[in-house]
């Protein structure tokens, strides 16, 4: 991650973080802001003579200062790695991490492209990651990622994907085909066992640290979730692409896992549809990312995450009413 040295003037959230830091004994050479796109969220590095920590600003009528401090313990208490934390206050909403670094999975892997060991290595990593926390992180009281949280989510495809981005007026016998898809994708995710889910566990927020150990972040989010959700999440990436060959060790490494045991016909299903469901999800997030947040560099994934739904639907035949909508679609804004 870049960073350019921040100036608090006229931004009284920040001149509040800087008298708090002070009041907690906090001494630092500089305070760099750390672009993210964390939501209402700011990160700033704090330089001091031979280290550095970040304080985090989260708004608390915005943010859930709480939920981070939960499952940042959770995830501790497993073996992981989150930020440890060194100091907090969920009623101002601001708090002291230990700086994991500035380069996650993507960023190094892109220093280094054709590092295919290494490429495997954090991966194999990152899979053992899960694998840790869906057998030892504590899930009491977590939210759980029912039906309805998984159709609201595939409701920002028809909302922000087709209606805004491609133009498309969903008749109703359109309407009844994607509701029909919709309910086969829930059905086979609450069907899987239920564990805890990262809900965001990707090659951007898994941190590359000494010998190419990971460190966790945005996990706020995290769920009592399918099975399969964190692996799809990690493996069939919005912003990287790996080919079957390097996917299916990591798949297998993840089948095997998994307790009770289930048939590798049944998992592979519920992969590809756990995975297209979070890629419908992602099509209609990256939409309104651009639209209503003005964030349009997202859109530069969109094809990637297209191919990936295409490539899913053509494999089932009980997909292939969707699949022939979503060409129909396709056909129509390509030729606008």
């Amino acid at each position: 991650m870049t960073q350019t040295p921040y100036n608090s003037v006229n931004d009284e959230r920040i001149q509040s973080l800087v008298k708090w830091l002070a009041d907690n004994d906090f001494k630092y050479n500089n305070l760099n802001v750390v672009p993210t796109d964390a939501g209402f969220r700011r990160y700033f590095r704090l330089q001091t003579d031979n280290s550095s920590l970040v304080a985090v600003d989260a708004p608390p009528e915005h943010e859930d200062t709480s939920a981070f401090l939960d499952i940042a313990e959770r995830l501790a208490s497993s073996g992981l790695h989150p930020p440890q934390i060194h100091c907090y206050s969920t009623e101002m909403g601001f708090l002291v991490v230990e700086d994991l670094g500035q380069s996650h999975i993507q960023q190094t892997l892109h220093k280094a492209p054709d590092n295919t060991a290494l490429a495997a290595d954090l991966y194999q990593t990152a899979m053992q990651g899960i694998t840790q926390m869906q057998t030892m992180t504590d899930t009491t009281a977590l939210p759980v990622c029912d039906g309805d949280f998984l159709r609201a989510e595939l409701e920002l495809f028809t909302h922000w994907y087709l209606d805004k981005h491609l133009g498309i007026s969903i008749d109703h016998a359109q309407l009844a085909i994607i509701n029909s898809t919709f309910e086969t994708l829930i059905n086979s995710a609450t069907e899987q066992p239920y564990r805890f889910m990262h809900r965001d566990y990707h090659c951007r927020n898994l941190m590359v640290l000494a010998n190419n150990s990971i460190g966790i972040i945005d996990f706020q989010g995290a769920m009592l979730g399918p099975i399969t959700y964190d692996p799809v999440s990690l493996l069939k990436d919005a912003y990287l692409d790996w080919p079957t060959d390097f996917q299916n060790p990591l798949i297998d490494q993840h089948h095997n896992s998994v307790t009770p045991t289930v048939d590798s016909q049944t998992y592979a299903r519920w992969f590809d549809f756990m995975g297209l469901q979070r890629h419908l999800k992602i099509l209609g997030i990256f939409c309104r990312l651009h639209y209503r947040d003005n964030k349009p560099d997202y859109l530069d994934n969109l094809c990637r995450v297209r191919s990936q739904v295409e490539n899913t639907v053509a494999k089932y035949p009980q997909l292939s009413e969707f699949s022939r909508l979503l060409s129909h679609c396709h056909q129509k804004q390509d030729k606008s």
